[in-house]
């Protein structure tokens, strides 16, 4: 604003730009302060980091230091929650990256694509055999947290005269392998995935299966954060191919692609705006043309919203505490909504794990069911309906009218932050009728809840893609109602179109461009595994890339 300046303390933090309530997904979506917070963020992270190191050093001149991370997320009690895990390796000199809770996670293969010199800073280490397994092979050290009996969960030790638990004593039986062990050289080709940093901050990262996708391809894969290559670029001198999200890309990032990288580049998601929220005559858009990179002028259109459409769930659930449970839920039947009506209400989103008085640490254990009622409209039928919730903790197993759509377990990276976003079946649906939805949440430390909006059901239309070159599959693909919309007329000459969408108007419009090295697809989901039409586009991608 015109009236604020740093000289006389005057910039307001991110989010007191609105009165009370805070609409957090507004600012999410579409403030460019929370970027400007991103970057304020890790520069203080690093500034402080170098000079904590600096005075160290002055004592004990070869000391590094490790990181264990900024606190955020679901600890963040400001006005707009911010996850930093998304600047987790901009640290100082003489700090090598710690990971936190990410053994042999996302994390982990951040650390790892930096340096060797990497521990967990902190991990509980019940049942977690294979977690420590994969950390050890990715060349890591970790950290066990904690020895002593006496606390809460995560104790390596049963009573104080150190008998290990049972949960835990697979430890010593690793111990040799764990000092012994030291990964071989990995010579296959390498492809980088680069986070979105701002979609990473407040939990949105479209990673999703993608680095098990390359894995399964032969690919060496490595994972960087965006904010880190635009400090460092020669990081992905190795690299035979780069993949990013465009959506809410940050203008730089893509400077430094298309000015000192000479690899392949796969973009994938909106175009019509970058992380500062700038419009597109001059955001993103501007940034495309002003390079000469698919387009010649930043005239974007997005799809039309007649055909979009969500269901709120916020607000009052019905919640019924089960404690300690079996280990199957998604085979289990669904309570019926008649059921419900002697249960406790809970406010979604909100946290329900402490029991009695905020501090008491004692919390309510195992499962808990969450249910409640939805409409439907008739008119929607042949569209694909999503359940989308921000974040849950710990983990969940949801139901449509009784019928199980999705789950999010451990197998999760920081599955306690992640967005759950789950596809209904059609037969699961009543279309023009009342639904239920069920969700079997699980508790394994302390707090617990639906915790994070937005919590909805959002309705997008299909539209069938066409191939320009031989495919196996065919289909359709979901778009977000931000999918921008390009003119064919538009398209720099070099540009070859190598697969349309055909709209419900019946007009074809591109969605995967090839401009010489360069190639960019419309569909900004996750990348899921079992998704055909994201296998198609990957292997077209990485076609004639040598995997040695």
């Amino acid at each position: 604003k015109p009236e604020e300046n740093w000289d006389d303390n005057t910039i307001e933090p991110l989010g007191y730009q609105e009165n009370e309530p805070v609409d957090v997904n507004h600012n999410y979506m579409n403030n460019p302060r929370l970027w400007d917070h991103l970057r304020f963020a890790a520069h203080i992270q690093k500034t402080l980091t170098t000079r904590i190191m600096t005075a160290i050093r002055q004592s004990i001149p070869n000391a590094v230091g490790m990181s264990q991370r900024t606190i955020g997320d679901m600890y963040d009690v400001s006005r707009v929650p911010i996850s930093y895990y998304a600047i987790n390796t901009l640290f100082g000199e003489h700090v090598n990256i710690g990971t936190h809770y990410g053994m042999g996670g996302k994390t982990a293969l951040e650390a790892k694509s930096l340096t060797l010199a990497s521990y967990d800073s902190e991990r509980q280490m019940e049942h977690a055999s294979k977690l420590v397994k994969r950390h050890v092979e990715m060349g890591l050290g970790f950290c066990p947290f904690a020895f002593h009996a006496r606390g809460s969960g995560g104790m390596l030790l049963s009573d104080d005269d150190w008998h290990m638990k049972s949960s835990t004593a697979y430890l010593p039986g690793m111990s040799q392998w764990i000092r012994s062990h030291w990964p071989k050289p990995d010579y296959r080709a390498a492809v980088a995935i680069i986070s979105n940093t701002r979609l990473s901050a407040i939990n949105a990262e479209k990673t999703g299966d993608l680095i098990a996708m390359l894995d399964a391809r032969g690919y060496q894969v490595k994972l960087f954060e965006g904010l880190k290559i635009v400090e460092q670029p020669y990081l992905l001198d190795d690299c035979k191919a780069v993949i990013t999200c465009s959506s809410y890309m940050d203008a730089d990032l893509l400077h430094v692609l298309d000015q000192t990288y000479k690899g392949r580049v796969l973009l994938f998601g909106r175009l019509d705006t970058d992380a500062l929220c700038r419009p597109k005559q001059q955001g993103l858009p501007a940034m495309l043309a002003l390079d000469q990179r698919f387009i010649k002028q930043p005239n974007l259109k997005p799809l039309s919203g007649d055909d979009l459409g969500q269901i709120d769930l916020t607000g009052s659930w019905a919640w019924k505490h089960l404690g300690d449970t079996p280990n199957d839920p998604e085979k289990l039947p669904t309570p019926q909504i008649s059921e419900t009506t002697d249960w406790k209400k809970v406010i979604v989103p909100g946290k329900w794990g402490e029991v009695g008085l905020l501090g008491s640490s004692r919390y309510f254990m195992g499962d808990a069911w969450h249910v409640r009622t939805f409409d439907v409209p008739a008119n929607w039928k042949g569209r694909t309906l999503t359940f989308q919730a921000g974040a849950m903790d710990d983990y969940d197993w949801t139901f449509i009218n009784g019928q199980f759509i999705g789950k999010t377990t451990k197998a999760q990276h920081h599955y306690w932050l992640a967005p759950r976003e789950y596809v209904i079946p059609d037969h699961a649906i009543k279309w023009g009728q009342t639904n239920s939805i069920a969700i079997r949440l699980r508790n394994d430390f302390e707090d617990a809840g639906i915790w994070k909006g937005p919590v909805q059901i959002t309705s997008n239309p299909n539209f069938p893609i066409s191939w320009q070159f031989p495919a196996k599959q065919n289909g359709k693909v979901q778009l977000s109602n931000h999918a921008p919309i390009l003119d064919p007329q538009n398209l720099l000459d070099q540009v070859q179109v190598q697969g349309t969408l055909t709209l419900s108007d019946g007009k074809e419009v591109p969605a995967f461009l090839r401009h010489d090295q360069w190639y960019w697809w419309i569909g900004s989901q996750s990348w899921q595994d079992q998704d055909p039409i994201q296998q198609v586009v990957l292997d077209r991608f990485l076609q004639y890339l040598k995997r040695m």
